[in-house]
């Protein structure tokens, strides 16, 4: 007797082998052996992308952008990083009608850009990859020799150039072939996370590097403290995939670098206060009024201070959005 199959079925069996095809290949190690965690519909990404960051989309770029109804994240038996598939990365046009509709999508001033800072020398020449309207170029005008942006996005690389700083609008790729070994640094502020194919973009990166050179990576840290269940733009087109420090580790053997530095975007006062407000054994909910005054006492600025310089805050690791790693290039 013929099984007959709902429309329903049929379409979980069509959806779950286009998901098993496409999620053969980790976009970090290749690795074909990956663990399955949850799945989210386009359609929910869509909306989502609407309602919270007011971004507006065609039809067009929503269609582009959407290969099957739904996505499943996966999580690398190999290398640990958790990837989207099927996913489509977010291209040009995606950006534009997402930076062009979405006023909070560019911060001016972020953790990653200070942080960076710190780890450029005076005379440095300096490369940052997708570097947008320039904002980090801006921070490291004065105290380096050199600093280009490149960037894919004609608007943003005419807003860069606006301001008098010096950018380009071509892909790494293109780029990296006729600046080899150029760069005392290379920057990339959250940005792997965004394409489908990381090697191919990290040996691009550190092909611009001079030998001994360094390659600063940030990724947003899927570890951290103020993630949502449900984050639109953790999510693809804008997200295929989701990193921890661990991978950087990988990364660098992989390519024969040495990591110098790994740093963690610190948590706040407020961080630690909320944290703490759940922590707390008998005090009922965490919003109470007892929590809430618990709380206040415990993370008061005083012993808040305290804590910090005794590092007794440490038991409870909370950091924010961001990681970033130092790889320094093999000396020839």
């Amino acid at each position: 007797m013929t099984e007959v199959r709902s429309c329903e079925e049929t379409e979980r069996i069509v959806s779950d082998s286009i998901s098993a095809t496409m999620k053969q290949r980790c976009p970090l190690c290749t690795a074909t052996v990956a663990e399955e965690i949850e799945r989210i519909r386009f359609d929910d990404i869509w909306q989502a992308l609407a309602t919270g960051w007011s971004a507006r989309f065609s039809n067009e770029i929503v269609d582009r952008h959407t290969p099957s109804a739904e996505t499943a994240l996966h999580e690398c038996l190999k290398c640990g990083l958790q990837y989207f598939a099927p996913a489509c990365p977010g291209d040009d046009d995606f950006y534009r009608e997402l930076t062009t509709t979405s006023a909070s999508y560019y911060i001016q001033d972020k953790w990653d850009f200070q942080e960076a800072a710190k780890v450029i020398r005076p005379g440095d020449v300096v490369l940052d990859i997708a570097c947008g309207s320039g904002n980090f170029l801006k921070i490291i005008g004065a105290k380096v020799c050199e600093a280009i942006g490149i960037d894919t996005n004609p608007a943003a690389v005419s807003a860069a150039r606006s301001q008098g700083l010096s950018a380009h609008c071509i892909n790494l790729a293109d780029y990296a072939a006729s600046n080899v070994g150029r760069f005392d640094v290379v920057t990339a502020f959250q940005v792997i996370e965004h394409i489908a194919e990381v090697q191919p973009f990290v040996l691009s990166a550190l092909a611009c590097c001079k030998p001994g050179g360094k390659l600063i990576l940030t990724v947003p840290n899927r570890l951290r403290f103020s993630r949502e269940k449900f984050e639109p733009l953790d999510c693809p087109p804008h997200h295929l995939s989701r990193w921890t420090s661990e991978q950087f580790h990988w990364l660098a053997e992989f390519f024969g670098c040495r990591i110098i530095d790994v740093r963690y975007e610190p948590a706040t006062m407020y961080d630690y206060r909320t944290f703490l407000r759940h922590k707390i054994a008998g005090v009922g909910r965490a919003d109470s009024l007892w929590a809430r005054l618990i709380g206040r006492i415990i993370l008061s600025p005083t012993l808040y201070s305290l804590y910090r310089r005794h590092d007794w805050l440490g038991r409870w690791p909370l950091w924010r959005m961001s990681v970033m790693c130092v790889l320094e290039k093999a000396h020839q």
